[in-house]
């Protein structure tokens, strides 16, 4: 074996030593199962044979070190995004949320956050009975209120329904029916049988009104936002 292959090797035993340094460190509250051992135990000495294999081709030495190079980038990589995952998973809501306003962010502090639209306007996903609606918050409206179109994408029979209330939009009078969801989730906000209506024409977009709104702790608007307390 050469001087080359020596170096090589001194670097992955230095290599094995930090990995097992960094879980021994990091990882060391994790409990490892017998069977877990023994998985980790074959994929050592699988990668082993796969690095020994590597090394015994001809390949240079420059070329065999920009591969070890290589992996040890990849690892200090995932090191550094688990160690930072919560900074990340923040920096990724806060982007989908300058993307697409109607998808809620969750905070730290367990409140929800609604970005306002480029309308002005406040609109978000809600989920329910696994589908996933659009609304537009609407504090003037006393209840949740759906459009025909989503009534019927959540499997209510719309035309057995009774609109016998009365309501008042910016289009004029309307008539309603009442109706009972199973629940209304905005990101990791639930609230269980939420009172709602279902209007029988002319409603553009579902509104998420009192009925929802009332249920939480509190909401509050602060600058562009709407935050949500469940």
């Amino acid at each position: 074996m050469n001087k080359n292959k020596y170096i090589i090797w001194l670097i992955i035993v230095s290599i094995i030593a930090f990995a097992y340094f960094v879980f021994t460190r990091y990882f060391s509250d994790y409990e490892i199962t017998k069977d877990q051992r023994v998985e980790l135990i074959y994929s050592l000495m699988l990668v082993t044979f796969l690095v020994f294999s590597l090394f015994s081709r001809k390949i240079s030495f420059l070329y065999t070190m920009k591969t070890v190079l290589c992996w040890i980038g990849i690892f200090v990589i995932v090191l550094i995004g688990y160690s930072y995952k919560s900074s990340i998973i923040s920096v990724y809501e806060n982007v989908i949320a300058s993307v697409n306003p109607s998808e809620a962010r969750n905070s730290n502090d367990g409140t929800v956050e609604i970005k306002k639209s480029i309308g002005g306007q406040y609109k978000v996903n809600a989920l329910i009975n696994g589908k996933k609606i659009k609304f537009l918050v609407d504090t003037g409206a006393s209840s949740v209120t759906l459009s025909q179109e989503d009534a019927a994408r959540l499997g209510v029979d719309i035309s057995s329904l009774n609109y016998n209330v009365i309501m008042y939009t910016a289009n004029g009078v309307n008539k309603a029916a009442f109706v009972m969801l199973p629940y209304i989730q905005i990101g990791d906000i639930f609230i269980p049988n939420v009172k709602a209506l279902v209007a029988q024409k002319g409603l553009d977009s579902s509104l998420l009104g009192m009925s929802f709104l009332d249920r939480l702790h509190s909401f509050s608007f602060n600058n562009d936002k709407l935050i949500l307390r469940g």
